[in-house]
C-alpha cells in the first residue's frame, strides 16, 4: 500500500465514523472500532521503514529508494540555483 491509499483509508475511517448508526449503540461502537482500526493501520503505512535523514539545513532528505534522483543530491548539496527554486 501507499501513500495515496493509506490517504484514502484514513478518509474512509473518518467517513465510517460519520455514518456510525445512532439510534443502534451496538453496531455504532462497531462501526468506530472498525474506523480506529482503520485509522491505526493508515497511520503505520505513512510511517517511513527506516529513519529519515536530515539535511543540512534540517529538512528531510527523501530516501533514495523513493526514486526521487538528484532531489536528494540538491538537498544535500544545495546551490543558488536551488535557492532561487525554493523563493
Amino acid at each position: 500500500m501507499g501513500v495515496a491509499q493509506a490517504i484514502k483509508l484514513r478518509q474512509s475511517a473518518k467517513q465510517k465514523v460519520l455514518l456510525a448508526n445512532s439510534k443502534d449503540p451496538v453496531r455504532a461502537q462497531f462501526d468506530v472500532g472498525v474506523a480506529e482500526g482503520m485509522v491505526a493501520e493508515s497511520t503505520a503505512l505513512l510511517c517511513p521503514a527506516e529513519p529519515l535523514q536530515t539535511g543540512a539545513g534540517g529538512e528531510i532528505v527523501p530516501p533514495y529508494s523513493l526514486g526521487l534522483f538528484g532531489l536528494e543530491l540538491a538537498l544535500k548539496e544545495p546551490d543558488l540555483l536551488d535557492a532561487e527554486v525554493t523563493i
